[in-house]
């Protein structure tokens, strides 16, 4: 009994139980790879994500036949 109250006491908390092959995998994997760079945008960029997401709940979209056709290809 007091295992089970110690897990649900832990799930509450956010702690996540896993098998001790599988944690080993990831401690494996975490080692090996590389870290991978956040992509942090510019404030112009900003603005255009802003833009971007406006026109597209107005509706304000294209199909890509659309773009490729006004791009000329």
């Amino acid at each position: 009994m007091t295992t089970v109250a110690l897990v649900k006491k832990m799930e509450k908390r956010g702690f996540v139980m896993v098998p001790r092959d599988e944690y080993e995998d990831l401690l494996v994997y975490k080692r090996l790879s590389k870290p991978v760079k956040e992509f942090v945008p510019t404030k112009s960029e900003l603005i255009a994500l802003r833009r971007a997401r406006k026109n597209y709940k107005e509706g304000k979209t294209m199909s890509l036949h659309e773009l490729k056709r006004k791009l000329g290809y």
